[in-house]
């Protein structure tokens, strides 16, 4: 019988999924998607999923046996994404959504040091990069390696007040969980057997956290940049292996990005800039403590 995702992590980026999603992969009861961030069901992203069809979506849980009692994956746009809540809905209506949120102001800071060194991003500096989005808006000033714009939305990306309100409105609310990343950093412990709970999976004896996905740069940008922007008939011939063989030659890229990677702490906002971004995402905080009754106004204020 083919296995079937029944959770998702949503997003949002730089909130503590990517940890999430490895932390859970060890439970015994819980089968994680071959690929973190399959995106397949952000038809509207084109350009972000990994795979062209539903049958190749599937074929990421091939390796999900029948005792697994949760089978999930977790892909960050889902939750900024126009139309992925409802194509899950439409394909498990019973589904798990799990939703990490962070400070926008630090989500918007860290997305970028993270679209850099994807190479989704070639403005180095935040400030001048929010000042883009007019233009990119309009298909001007896109960076070559970009092929979605909206992930150079960073205003979009941190409105975190709509997209759970959205979300809200297509799933009950017995069917989402939210956790707030700086509850997740303070005590990864509680925020772990929490989403067990949540998943109806037992809890077991796991009290190790280490941290993934911290801020990073490449050693070498030549070897970065080949790594995470594979050209298109690369690409192809990954995929074809993957489907014909079952074997997956992205290991090896995997295990050089890996190597190639160091530790990046990020530069810092300018204290008028940060006052800017504190006000853009005001009204929106507003709505996010209306719809999870928490007070976020440390969000908002001066650091």
């Amino acid at each position: 019988m083919e296995s079937k995702p029944n959770f998702f992590i949503v997003g949002a980026p730089k909130s503590g999924t990517t940890a999430l999603f490895e932390y859970l992969s060890s439970h015994p009861q819980i089968c994680m998607a071959a690929y973190k961030e399959p995106h397949y069901f952000a038809d509207d992203m084109q350009g972000y999923g990994r795979a062209e069809s539903l049958e190749e979506y599937l074929s990421f849980f091939s390796h999900c046996s029948d005792k697994a009692l949760a089978v999930g994956e977790g892909s960050v746009w889902y939750l900024r994404s126009r139309n992925a809540l409802r194509n899950i809905r439409d394909f498990s209506p019973d589904a798990r959504i799990i939703i990490m949120l962070r400070n926008p102001i630090e989500l918007v800071h860290s997305f970028h040091a993270q679209a850099m060194y994807s190479y989704i991003e070639d403005e180095a500096d935040l400030e001048a990069a929010w000042n883009l989005q007019d233009l990119r808006r309009q298909g001007q000033r896109i960076p070559e390696g970009n092929q979605v714009v909206e992930t150079l939305m960073y205003g979009d990306l941190g409105r975190l007040g709509e997209q759970v309100e959205n979300a809200l409105s297509i799933f009950p609310k017995e069917q989402v969980q939210i956790i707030f990343f700086e509850d997740f950093v303070a005590d990864t412990l509680q925020a772990y057997r929490n989403t067990l709970s949540f998943l109806g999976v037992d809890q077991d004896e796991r009290t190790d956290f280490p941290p993934v996905n911290e801020a990073k740069r490449h050693r070498f940008k030549w070897l970065g940049k080949a790594t995470l922007q594979a050209p298109v008939p690369v690409v192809a011939a990954v995929r074809f292996v993957r489907k014909s063989t079952g074997m997956d030659p992205m290991r090896v890229v995997r295990a050089i990005r890996q190597w190639n990677t160091a530790r990046q702490p990020k530069a810092l906002l300018s204290d008028g800039f940060r006052r800017e971004l504190a006000e853009y995402f005001q009204d929106d905080v507003r709505l996010l403590e209306r719809l999870t009754e928490r007070d976020l106004s440390h969000w908002l204020a001066d650091p």
